[in-house]
């Protein structure tokens, strides 16, 4: 029989800690992108790049390479987006009709969602994503 075929979400085989891992990995990526977002940006406030004053023309060549490169992609790694992605797991994984491994991925996207709350600073957020 393929999984295809059959009515609901398809079979999905995986270990707890993947599920776990993937989900973490997930928002560690998120911070990371953050983290180098600000960076590059006070980066290029400091050779004036940003719209703010006349440009520094010896900014570095890759600062001003990635300011190029955010400005054109628009907002990648939305938080927004971020959130949907996970609060969709969580729906999923509540689901008591679907296989474990999609319940897995609902419990940790619970941990992912808090985890980025408090990593946005609304801590109040960070607990109500556990209950």
């Amino acid at each position: 029989e393929s999984d295809v075929d059959s009515d609901g979400p398809p079979k999905l085989f995986i270990i707890p800690d993947w599920t776990f891992d993937i989900l973490h990995e997930f928002v560690y990526q998120f911070q990371g992108f953050c983290q180098f977002r600000t960076t590059l940006y006070a980066s290029a406030n400091k050779h004036n790049l940003l719209g703010v004053g006349e440009p520094n023309p010896k900014a570095p060549h890759h600062v001003v390479e990635n300011v190029a490169i955010l400005k054109e992609a628009g907002d990648v790694w939305n938080a927004e987006t971020v959130f949907s992605y996970l609060y969709r797991l969580v729906a999923l994984g509540t689901n008591t009709k679907v296989p474990p491994a999609y319940q897995y991925f609902g419990i940790f996207a619970s941990v992912a969602l808090s985890r980025l709350e408090c990593l946005l600073g609304d801590y109040t957020g960070c607990l109500q994503a556990m209950a």
